[in-house]
């Protein structure tokens, strides 16, 4: 029981890791716009993973299930997303999404 719960988390720690690395990187695939309502119904992976699902309508009128972190807060309907791949779970193609925000500039200080 230990090992599977070891593989287990450490999975979820990967699954994040990937997340990470990629809004790092800025490879995203577009953005998406929060449908209203905004919030999508729990599911194992929102429960699992302790992620927020909001439904959102990408480029090609299709609309998805993406994944906001933890710590974000859900966006009003209408508000853009940026969408990131986050790989297949359960075999089907999951999105990760992060608030676009153009207007924001970061200025480092000295």
């Amino acid at each position: 029981a230990a090992i599977f719960l070891f593989v287990a988390l450490d999975g979820v720690r990967q699954r994040y890791r990937k997340a990470r690395q990629r809004i790092q990187q800025g490879r995203s695939i577009g953005l998406g716009v929060v449908t209203d309502p905004p919030e999508a119904p729990g599911d194992r992976i929102s429960w699992w993973y302790g992620v927020q699902p909001i439904t959102v309508q990408i480029a090609d009128g299709k609309q998805v299930v993406a994944y906001l972190p933890p710590e974000a807060s859900v966006p009003p309907a209408g508000e853009k997303v940026t969408l990131y791949d986050w790989g297949k779970i359960g075999g089907r193609k999951r999105y990760f999404a992060v608030l676009y925000a153009p207007h924001v500039a970061v200025i480092k200080g000295g």
